[in-house]
C-alpha cells in the first residue's frame, strides 16, 4: 500500500486521507479534459487532412467581381488582380435586439 504523511505545517496528522491501494491512481494523474479543447467531446481532434475549410465570399473592390478565398490563400482578386476585397454579407438572418 501506498502512503503519504502530510506535513507537520497542516497541523494533525489524518494519513489515511493520503493512503490508497496500488491499484488505485491519485485524481491529479488523470488528464483533465477542458470543454474549450479542440475536436469533438471525448477529446479526440481530428486529423488535418480530415479538416473541411471552407472558402469565404468576398468581392473585388477594382472589378466587383465575387471571389472565393479559403484561410491561407494570398488576398488577391482572381480576374483583375487587385488587392483590396470586401467580405460579402451572408445570406443568414441576424437579428439584433
Amino acid at each position: 500500500a501506498y502512503s503519504a504523511q502530510a506535513p507537520s505545517s497542516f497541523g494533525g496528522s489524518p494519513a489515511s486521507a493520503y493512503s490508497m491501494t496500488p491499484d488505485q491512481t491519485p485524481a491529479s494523474s488523470t488528464p483533465a479534459v477542458s470543454p474549450y479543447a479542440a475536436g469533438p467531446v471525448g477529446g479526440v481532434a481530428p486529423r488535418p487532412e480530415q479538416i473541411q475549410v471552407q472558402a469565404s465570399k468576398y468581392l473585388c473592390g477594382d472589378c466587383g467581381k465575387s471571389n472565393q478565398i479559403k484561410p491561407r490563400d494570398p488576398i488577391r482578386c482572381r480576374d483583375c488582380g487587385y488587392r483590396i476585397m470586401y467580405k460579402a454579407r451572408t445570406k443568414r438572418l441576424i437579428q439584433f435586439e
